[in-house]
């Protein structure tokens, strides 16, 4: 049986390749980028709601989540996507 030393190769895991191809891909870049004018789109279509029936709304949980839930969030993947490019 032969061990791996440090001055041998070690052959990399189909996880390790898998992320070799995958990592940086442009795909990637495109389907997050896709999936952020997916959100804005939504975001434009349901404004008119959101302002009649949240933003009139008396303070609630459930308000505070909602708007939590609908700007924080992605504003941190705007965040995210700005760190792959």
């Amino acid at each position: 049986m032969h061990l791996p030393t440090a001055t041998s190769q070690v052959r990399p895991t189909a996880l390790g390749k898998a992320e070799e191809c995958w990592s940086g891909s442009l795909y990637i870049v495109v389907g997050i980028a896709a999936g952020a004018v997916v959100l804005l789109y939504d975001h434009i279509m349901t404004l008119p709601d959101e302002y009649r029936f949240v933003w009139k709304a008396k303070p609630s949980f459930a308000k505070y989540a909602f708007l939590l839930n609908r700007y924080v969030v992605p504003s941190v993947m705007l965040l995210v996507l700005s760190g792959m490019s």
